[in-house]
């Protein structure tokens, strides 16, 4: 699954909010995801600005299916660095979209990397599986080791419960053990 960038459909937040630019990102297929990209020039357009861009994308972006509401994403690019408090408010918000500020950002509007930088920051594509050959047991303790030996690594549905039902033993065994190495 890719977000990939889609005809402008944003002429509602452009011509609202002159000097932001905004592009509209989405998925396809069965899972749609929708990402629509802000661009500000500074801290303060960000949180002067925020709360009138989501109730705008609320009223006038329609998503289809009925799941795709409670998958859009708003995805602020800033060059300058948000107050840490401003940027916690604006990212915990859950009115109309799910809010991600980068702010410290040098993304342009134009660039290639926007969309690398959105499939990472929401699709956790930068991230992958690998086997590691060579732990020796003092590297890991051996009783953990036990736990975690024949991980399955590709994607399918019979991996996925493996590593969830591994997942589920390593956390029931360090509830059982917590205490006793003091």
């Amino acid at each position: 699954m890719k977000l990939l960038s889609k005809p402008d459909e944003l002429n509602f937040l452009k011509t609202e909010f002159e000097g932001m630019e905004f592009r509209l990102f989405a998925t396809e297929g069965s899972l749609f995801l929708n990402c629509i990209v802000c661009w500000c020039k500074t801290s303060d357009d960000v949180i002067s600005n925020w709360k009138a861009i989501q109730s705008l994308i609320s009223a006038y972006f329609k998503t289809p299916g009925q799941i795709a509401k409670w998958n859009t994403y708003l995805v602020i690019f800033c060059a300058e660095k948000l107050p840490l408090k401003e940027k916690y408010i604006i990212q915990n918000d859950k009115y109309a979209v799910r809010k991600v500020v980068l702010d410290s950002s040098d993304v342009q509007a134009n660039s290639a990397e926007v969309e690398h930088v959105i499939n990472g920051e929401l699709l956790g594509s930068d991230l992958s599986l690998r086997h590691i050959e060579h732990a020796t047991n003092q590297e890991i303790d051996p009783i953990i080791a036990s736990l975690i030996c024949g991980t399955p690594l590709d994607m399918s549905q019979k991996s996925k419960e493996k590593r969830v039902s591994m997942i589920n033993n390593i956390i029931e065994f360090l509830n059982k053990n917590e205490n006793k190495k003091s």
